[in-house]
């Protein structure tokens, strides 16, 4: 391994900007999965846009209109018909959206989120709206007879959406669009839901529509890491394997106090955990046991936990449990141990009759020296003070 780099890669690295994780806000599309649905999320803006539904009256559709540059004013008292997915009887085609103001004013919608435009999509559509103009037409919404007078032909999409308007059609972008529908007036107060519906589709378009990137970014710090990346897989498998034999030590150790006595059984077969116990004792399911709150060893933010567990669910056990908690075990020690406690339940069939703690156990080399003798020394002291009774309380089970 070339140490220089791994030196140099550290020594930068603590100045590379860590693009933060995106945590877009659950909106209600999210509860029926359909986050970028056009056709769910075309009907959510025909509510927006219905003054008879959206608790705000024609103000939503008086933006849209001004942001394609509709000349006319719609007037408070106009009548205003939407239908969703009109279907045109000369070809079949469906559009999105026509709205019709007064049976005089046609407003159609084209609305593109993700999709692209279909083979002469639009220039159908346009062909098929100019049809309106013709007298005697009937408003396929109300069946009452119109004359229409105006055609807004709209494309609706974000600007990550490239397709281009043609055939009369107008662009309007979400992101102009939700700019203004923000500054609206919602009623919260004599209409809660419908401001609700309102100020939440502003919210999932802008956290779920606007947002639309195709293209994926790199963050710079992850260009880094992957240039670096057989130098840093070779420092995680160099690590795991000195993991692993820091925790063969940390037994050998054990083995080294307990194994000059037969019955005695040092176990590391757990990643996170040692055992030591006797023989005798596995029926009755008593042990102590050095246990750390990750999978790492070495580590200089680990809490290495020493306890005395007993783990039997037999009708005696409460009665041998308070005879151990009864037992005075006063542990002196020359490092800092935190979280000293006792007598505290883990589970309903788990007690931990003696525990401690110890804060950024394994750090560095005279940390760890100093700290595995405490712990050793801990255990030992542990088998001298509760070892006869415990061999007791399994002798009459």
């Amino acid at each position: 391994m070339n140490i220089g780099a791994l030196e140099e890669f550290f020594g930068k690295f603590e100045h590379y900007d860590i693009r933060p994780a995106i945590n877009r806000i659950f909106t209600m599309a999210c509860i029926f999965h359909k986050e970028y649905a056009e056709n769910f999320l075309s009907d959510w803006l025909a509510f927006v846009l219905d003054p008879e539904r959206n608790g705000i009256g024609l103000e939503p559709l008086r933006i849209l209109l001004d942001l394609a540059e509709y000349k006319k004013v719609i007037t408070d008292n106009a009548k205003v018909d939407i239908k969703r997915e009109y279907i045109f009887p000369q070809n079949c085609r469906r559009i999105d959206f026509i709205i019709i103001v007064d049976d005089e004013e046609l407003i159609a919608i084209e609305n593109k989120i993700n999709h692209r435009e279909g083979p002469n999509q639009l220039k159908d559509y346009s062909l098929n709206l100019d049809e309106f103009k013709k007298p005697g037409k009937i408003n396929p919404i109300t069946d009452n007879s119109m004359n229409i007078d105006g055609i807004t032909k709209i494309l609706l999409k974000p600007e990550s959406n490239e397709i281009k308007p043609t055939n009369d059609f107008v662009k309007v972008s979400y992101e102009d669009l939700i700019k203004k529908f923000k500054m609206l007036q919602l009623n919260f107060i004599d209409d809660l839901r419908a401001a609700f519906f309102v100020k939440e589709f502003i919210i999932h378009m802008e956290e779920y529509i606007m947002t639309i990137d195709k293209s994926f970014k790199i963050d710079p710090t992850l260009l880094k890491i992957i240039e670096n990346k057989k130098m840093l897989d070779e420092i995680n498998k160099k690590y795991n394997k000195e993991n692993t034999n820091f925790r063969d030590h940390i037994r050998s150790q054990f083995a080294l106090e307990f194994n000059s006595e037969e019955d005695w059984i040092v176990n590391n077969s757990h990643s996170r955990y040692i055992q030591i116990y006797k023989e005798s004792w596995e029926e009755c399911k008593i042990h102590f046991e050095m246990f750390i709150n990750s999978k790492d060893w070495l580590s200089n933010d680990e809490k290495c936990i020493l306890v005395l567990h007993y783990e039997s669910k037999s009708e005696n056990s409460k009665v041998h449990i308070d005879e151990l908690k009864g037992i005075n075990f006063e542990f002196s020690s020359e490092v800092i141990i935190k979280d000293k406690s006792s007598n505290k339940s883990k589970t309903e069939t788990e007690t931990e009759i003696c525990k401690y703690t110890i804060n950024n156990a394994f750090y560095d080399e005279i940390g760890i020296n100093r700290n595995l003798k405490e712990i050793v020394k801990f255990f030992t002291g542990m088998r001298d003070t509760y070892t006869s009774k415990i061999d007791s309380i399994c002798s009459t089970n």
